[in-house]
Formats: C-alpha cells, structure tokens, sequence
C-alpha cells in the first residue's frame, strides 16, 4: 500500500486587522495607500501588481484583468511577462472604495505626466516610478520595510499581504472557492492547505454555532 506524501504547509505569518489598519493609516497620511490597499484587498502578487496596466481595470465594472507580471533578470532588466499559469490569468472584482481610489491616482499620475512633459516615459503602468519608468520591486521592497517601522507593526514580506488578504475573506465567511479564484490558486485544496490555521478556526466556529443552534431548537 502507497502511502500518499504530505504537502508541507507554508509559513503564513499575516498581522492582524487591527495592524492591517494601523499600518493602511500611516501610508494614507504619506499619500502612498493606493499600492498597498491593492496588495490588501486584492491579494494580487507583487509582480502582477507592478505588471498593471490602466487597460487592465475596468473602472465601470469595477473588475481587474490580470495577465501580466513585471520580473527582472541580470540580462534583461526589468520586462514584462504572461502570468506562470491558467489559474493565475484570472480577473478580481474590486470594490467602489477601491475604484475611487485608483481614478484619483490615475488624476495624479495624469498631473504629473503633464508636468514632466517629455521627461516621463509612459508605459500606460499603474503603479510605476516616478517618471513613468516600470518600477523596481527593490525599490518597492525598500520602501515597504520603511513604512513598516514607522507604522510600528511587525515585520512581514509584501508576500504576506497577498496571505493577509485570503485569511481575512476566510474569517469574514467568503467561499473558499472564491478566494482560491481571487488568488489564482488552481484548486481549493492548494487554498486550504496553506490557510489550514484558519480553516481549523473556522471549524470550530461552525461546529459551536451547530450546537447552539440545534440545542436552542430543541
């Protein structure tokens, strides 16, 4: 009889909704939210956010179509790829708070396009350099670290946010279909296996609400 390999689960280390906030207020007063409310609210990961372009969102439906992903090589420098996967092409539908805040980005990168003039290079990216250029995911990284320790939260990877994202939709009750979609996970068991301390969280919480509902009947 074979005896089936265990998938080893994957480290999920996200803060708390109460560090998530914490932090989200502290890049909001920098004017530099909109990138990580995106990390946050769509669990996109951090090449395929960089890899967006304005053409991608539609801001009438409110969905986001990801196909792409920025990825640096020594020979290439930074380019722009096809997402690894079926599963990963996907589209995510976002919320009006979130549409808001993309249009009023997109006004503010309009503005200083127009400032530049012909100093900025536009690659039609929504999250990009100053100039316009595809932004460096060092930089990125850089700058995630410094906000971090000035929102006095623990120390995670811009990776974890993507994490942060599915457990909270797990917690407030989302189909874990739905989430493993949003995230480009190609089956539920792959979700489930990686966000298993919450699944047990809300096993326990099924089977407690079971016993009061079925006792209070009886």
């Amino acid at each position: 009889m074979q005896h089936q390999t265990k998938v080893p689960r994957k480290k999920v280390n996200p803060w708390t909704e109460e560090q998530t906030k914490q932090f989200l207020n502290v890049v909001m007063e920098l004017g530099e939210e909109t990138i990580y409310e995106g990390f946050v609210f769509n669990g996109m990961r951090r090449g395929e956010m960089l890899g967006l372009k304005w053409s991608d969102i539609d801001f009438e439906k409110a969905i986001i179509r990801i196909s792409r992903s920025l990825a640096r090589t020594v020979e290439k420098g930074l380019f722009l790829k096809d997402v690894k996967t079926v599963s990963s092409r996907r589209q995510i539908s976002i919320f009006p708070y979130l549409v808001g805040k993309l249009i009023r980005h997109k006004e503010n990168q309009e503005k200083l396009k127009n400032e530049l003039g012909a100093a900025y290079h536009d690659e039609n990216s929504v999250f990009c350099a100053y100039d316009g250029k595809y932004k460096d995911p060092r930089n990125l990284l850089r700058e995630f670290d410094r906000y971090i320790k000035k929102a006095e939260v623990p120390k995670i990877t811009l990776h974890d946010l993507r994490h942060l994202h599915a457990t909270l939709l797990m917690i407030y009750g989302e189909n874990p279909k739905v989430v493993a979609e949003r995230l480009g996970h190609a089956d539920v068991d792959t979700l489930l296996n990686i966000y298993s301390h919450v699944n047990e969280d809300l096993q326990r919480g099924a089977a407690d609400r079971f016993e009061k509902s079925f006792f209070k009947r009886g």
